[in-house]
């Protein structure tokens, strides 16, 4: 009788040590990700700031003298010639020498970490005071409103929702400027981004969660600056709130934008 006793509580004990192994291999793994802030952008693997020269008052040669840049590497990825005039009125990105993204971080301007699982998204738009949910998905006005609405100051950094390759990047209807990204590692989902008003991103660019793409605004058909968000699959409209976190702040419903 010991020995069954022995037996079962052994096999009970090996039978929990499968079930925890199991859950643990079967949860999702959070990993963290970098969220590009007002200081720090990243395209193309490197660091640096997404600027429109006319607006900063400064030269691109000063600019670059600023952040450290070197000028072959700023001209290599704006692709621009050497010899040629540097447009002013276009965001450029200067990427930044070490020791300015050392000063970054010694002031507390270093990009925020979150923990986000493999298979969900994060919020596309740097949400501040400012940001705040003002429609969803689902019926509005006798139609179908598709994705859902994001109220943001007009140039507010808009990030990739989750890694993935650029579909499109240009104009699309009353879309006005948009970015279209597909995500193979989040269910072949795809994401549009719409309304912006300067886009950082080309067809065919690979990006990082996180990673800026774009400049909020309100092109196309659109009554105020705000990001218009979708998520599709197979050109099925789904919704965006199942793939992203809690909205950090209390949701409002304040104004209806399309």
């Amino acid at each position: 009788m010991k020995n069954l006793k022995k037996t079962l509580i052994f096999g009970t004990l090996i039978a929990m040590a499968g079930f925890w192994s199991y859950n643990t291999f079967a949860l999702p793994k959070g990993e963290f990700t970098y969220l590009d802030n007002e200081y720090i952008h990243s395209f193309q693997n490197r660091d640096g700031l997404w600027v429109i020269p006319s607006r900063a008052r400064k030269s691109p040669e000063a600019l670059m003298e600023a952040f450290g840049s070197d000028k072959e590497e700023f001209l290599a990825l704006n692709q621009l010639k050497a010899g040629k005039n540097i447009p002013r009125n276009t965001p450029l990105f200067f990427p930044y020498s070490e020791t300015i993204l050392q000063e970054l971080e010694k002031e507390g301007k270093s990009r925020e970490a979150v923990l986000s699982e493999p298979d969900k998204m994060v919020w596309p738009v740097i949400v501040d005071r400012y940001s705040r949910i003002t429609s969803r998905i689902g019926r509005r006005w006798n139609k179908f409103h598709t994705g859902i609405d994001i109220a943001c100051r007009r140039g507010s950094i808009i990030v990739a929702a989750a890694d993935g390759e650029v579909e499109i990047s240009g104009w699309m209807g009353h879309y006005g400027k948009v970015v279209k990204i597909y995500h193979p590692h989040v269910s072949h989902t795809e994401t549009i981004y719409a309304h912006n008003t300067h886009l950082l991103v080309n067809k065919g660019d690979k990006v990082k969660k996180g990673q800026i793409i774009a400049f909020s605004g309100t092109t196309g058909k659109s009554t105020g600056p705000h990001l218009h968000f979708e998520v599709r699959y197979q050109n099925i409209f789904l919704n965006p709130e199942h793939f992203l976190p809690e909205f950090p702040d209390t949701i409002n419903t304040v104004a209806k934008l399309d």
